[in-house]
């Protein structure tokens, strides 16, 4: 029986990996011969996957994992029985890299974040108000800045995800005020703005005066019709 050479040909060891499991599925096990035989040889396949990322999003609002930088984040897991050691962490990563497949860390930044202030209670805006976290306090970000450090002794892969969605911004007016002085005293928070620059439930009362008696008067909301009947002051 004559013998044949099969190339696989890849610009990686996962591409070769999938290759091989395309192959695998032109063999045949000949029971008589007791050989493995492949069928209406030559081939020649060109493939690629249909998708640049293929994956599963484990989405659980817990901080399950242990974290050297911040040890009392993994308060947030659900219980006990449901934490992972960092010898955990490297265990699946090692088991996925070996079968092709990477282990994209996510941490959900600022919000599904409230498990966080369960081990550091000062990274919720108050007690009442546990969500999103309190970007005003310079705490949060020293928080990220470890995990993100930790992240990277673990995780291999070259990205990360950071959330940013469904984002609680139900805030106190005042909360808001506070967070708005603090963004005019730190430039540096250039681009961290994760709140809206002026929610509608923030809308500033105005002031005008009456055009006839010179009386001052506060104005209807924004949206509101404007009076404008005889004798009606208007509103600026």
């Amino acid at each position: 029986m004559a013998v044949q050479t099969s190339v696989v040909i890849a610009q990686t060891v996962y591409g070769a990996l999938h290759a091989l499991e395309t192959f695998s599925q032109l063999c045949y096990f000949n029971f008589t011969s007791k050989i493995i035989e492949l069928h209406s040889a030559p081939w020649k396949i060109i493939d690629q996957p249909r998708f640049p990322y293929r994956g599963l999003l484990i989405d659980r609002e817990s901080f399950p994992l242990e974290m050297s930088s911040y040890p009392n984040l993994w308060n947030g897991a659900y219980s006990y029985s449901e934490r992972y050691t960092t010898a955990d962490a490297l265990e699946i990563v090692l088991y996925a890299q070996r079968r092709g497949i990477n282990v994209l860390a996510e941490i959900d930044v600022p919000g599904h974040a409230r498990s966080w202030g369960l081990g550091y209670p000062s990274l919720w805006p108050s007690f009442n108000c546990r969500e999103p976290l309190d970007v005003s306090n310079e705490f949060t970000f020293q928080v990220l800045d470890g995990i993100l450090s930790d992240f990277s002794k673990v995780f291999k892969f070259k990205f990360v995800h950071l959330g940013g969605d469904e984002v609680n911004t139900n805030l106190s007016i005042d909360r808001l005020r506070d967070l708005r002085a603090y963004e005019r005293a730190n430039s540096s928070l250039e681009g961290r703005r994760w709140l809206p620059t002026q929610p509608a439930s923030s809308r500033h009362v105005k002031h005008a005066q009456h055009a006839k008696h010179g009386k001052s008067k506060q104005s209807r909301r924004n949206g509101d019709k404007e009076k404008r009947g005889k004798g009606n002051p208007r509103w600026v």
